[in-house]
């Protein structure tokens, strides 16, 4: 499905608060080797660099995602990028130039650096909040044999720590 596409538009669950969520849709896109560009919510590019994903901010213009409401972000999300998402020989050509950059994301997920990321974010967290968190995220591991799973982990972490 990804081999055509240069570009992935997610549409993350979250589309009516300014929070980053992170799903399979992300997920997808970093596995397809794809640039992501995020429809909904806010911050998913500067979530995911601070936990060592590129998010490609030298080729995707993600400013939409400080924008105050839904409607700004997706619009500036498309008219931003305008050039890139009408261009496909650009596209096609920037995916094959970034391609090395493309694979460390996929590696980063696929060899554990998600979930050495969400472990670290637990740990900083008050005790009696892990205490409180670790069972549900222990039981929802065990309830998923896929360790992508992981990202809605990290999501919850996320929703969290913007809430303190």
């Amino acid at each position: 499905m990804f081999n055509n596409s240069a570009i992935s538009l997610i549409s993350e669950s979250l589309s009516y608060q300014r929070a980053a969520i992170f799903t399979e849709k992300t997920l997808y896109s970093i596995l397809g080797l794809t640039f992501p560009i995020w429809i909904g919510g806010a911050w998913h590019a500067s979530e995911l660099e601070k936990i060592g994903i590129d998010s490609f901010s030298d080729i995707i213009d993600h400013s939409y995602e400080n924008c105050d409401t839904l409607i700004e972000r997706c619009y500036r999300a498309f008219s931003d990028n305008f050039d890139l998402l009408n261009n496909k020989e650009l596209a096609s050509s920037l995916r094959e130039e970034c391609y090395p950059r493309l694979l460390k994301n996929r590696d980063f997920i696929l060899n554990g650096g998600l979930t050495t990321a969400t472990d670290k974010k637990l740990l900083s967290l008050p005790t009696d909040l892990q205490e409180t968190l670790i069972p549900f995220i222990n039981t929802t591991w065990h309830r998923h044999t896929n360790k992508a799973h992981t990202i809605g982990n990290e999501a919850i972490l996320q929703l969290i720590t913007k809430n303190q």
